[in-house]
């Protein structure tokens, strides 16, 4: 019998050993809401009897007396020389690493570097699979600096694939995926936590690369999906040591406001209703503006649109707003002005929960309520980035009156504490 590994794994299967690698892909995810039945998510596709197909990363389930056929892409390309240095941890990574791996590192650890390393030293043509356009510009500035050629894009109407890296958003390789699957010997996939959604997972397990990598700061999803990510990169994951980064302390700041209670109540509705609120709005701008006036860059992530804008309008000139409204070719211009006369970056979440890499900034203050940790991880890490003249990095925690609000502070703090945070009650 024979294992074909091409995008998936094709096996030929007895009765038996389908069942047993039918229950191994089966994952029952408990539903948030109480009393409703689990989320069910199966990963082996039956192509016919006695023919299944799994993810590739599984290759632990194929029976060792099949034998294996290789049809995978291969695709040598030579890459110039990597221009600059490795860290010892990151070099550690960059030796070992010889197959499809997870590299789980800590935010400021230099993952696009190491990977850009690990790409050349793999010597195929190499796809970079990034989930926003900040994503993709900074990796092909990255591309530039390490390698000094420009990379190929697929998106914003570019289609451009005979580079030895490509870097492309997600959204546009959806929709090339009968074009690209074939055409990489190498994908890597930035912030791949998100593979368990089905856009991100379709690319991965469509595509026939030699090689599958995936960049995360964290391997934990609130929503419990974590749980397919061996699935598609294997059972490699590298976890370097938490270094380059500064150690934040938090400020909690006790303000006289309700949030919501009420499970009836929409958390949509109750983050609207805080949102609106004129007494919260003027609270946060106020702190932003202290904050900066202590000499601290800061970083204002809320997902309201409506009350980042409120707050940027009373902070006043020493602040910018950056949305989803704002066109993706203006915004690295906006942002830039963190770096000379603006103080406070109003931006929402889904921006800046990830990847953007503004080293100055060192202080963060949360605009919504925050109970999710991989979220409240990879917002810190925004501020932690080291930096020559950069004051302690402080995460302003802002703890509201109301069950809810209590409840979400207490399982943050436990978080700070168990991260070893100093933690201040202003």
């Amino acid at each position: 019998m024979k294992a074909v590994i091409s995008d998936r794994i094709y096996l030929e299967v007895l009765p038996h050993t389908q069942k047993k690698i039918d229950d191994e892909l089966t994952y029952a995810i408990p539903s948030f809401k109480y009393g409703d039945p689990p989320i069910i998510i199966k990963n082996m596709a039956l192509i016919k009897q006695g023919l299944v197909a799994i993810p590739v990363g599984r290759t632990d389930l194929i029976p060792d007396d099949h034998e294996i056929v290789d049809k995978r892409t291969d695709i040598p390309v030579e890459f110039p020389s990597f221009k600059f240095t490795l860290r010892p941890s990151q070099q550690s990574v960059y030796n070992d690493l010889e197959d499809s791996s997870i590299i789980n590192a800590w935010v400021s650890w230099g993952k696009t570097f190491t990977a850009l390393a690990i790409a050349g030293k793999l010597g195929q043509k190499t796809l970079v699979v990034t989930h926003t356009l900040s994503l993709r510009k900074q990796w092909e500035t990255e591309c530039k600096k390490v390698f000094g050629f420009t990379p190929g894009i697929i998106g914003s109407g570019k289609f451009e694939i005979d580079s030895p890296v490509v870097i492309g958003n997600i959204q546009s390789l959806y929709r090339k995926i009968p074009q690209i699957r074939q055409e990489f010997g190498t994908i890597i996939l930035d912030e791949m936590h998100h593979v368990s959604s089905p856009t991100f997972s379709r690319i991965i397990d469509k595509n026939c690369a030699r090689y599958k990598i995936g960049l995360t700061g964290t391997l934990q999803r609130k929503d419990g999906r974590h749980v397919v990510f061996r699935d598609y990169f294997g059972d490699n994951v590298y976890k370097p040591p938490k270094e380059n980064f500064m150690m934040p302390k938090i400020d909690i700041l006790k303000l006289p406001i309700r949030f919501m209670d009420g499970n009836s109540i929409p958390w949509a509705n109750r983050v609207n209703e805080l949102a609106y609120d004129s007494e919260y709005q003027n609270s946060i701008a106020m702190t932003a503006s202290a904050y900066a006036a202590r000499g601290h860059k800061v970083l204002v992530v809320s997902d309201r649109v409506d009350f980042l804008k409120s707050c940027a309008n009373l902070t006043g000139d020493s602040a910018v707003c950056v949305t989803g409204a704002i066109p993706h070719e203006e915004r690295p211009d906006i942002i830039k002005q963190i770096f000379k006369d603006k103080n406070i970056l109003y931006g929402t979440q889904s921006i800046f929960s990830e990847g953007i890499s503004l080293d100055i900034l060192s202080c963060l203050i949360l605009g919504t309520p925050v109970n999710n940790e991989p979220l409240l991880t990879q917002l810190i890490g925004r501020i932690i980035r080291t930096y020559e003249g950069k004051q302690q990095p402080t995460v302003v925690d802002i703890n509201l009156i109301g069950n809810t609000a209590r409840r979400q502070a207490s399982q943050r703090l436990g978080y700070y504490i168990k991260q070893g945070y100093e933690i201040s009650t202003l």
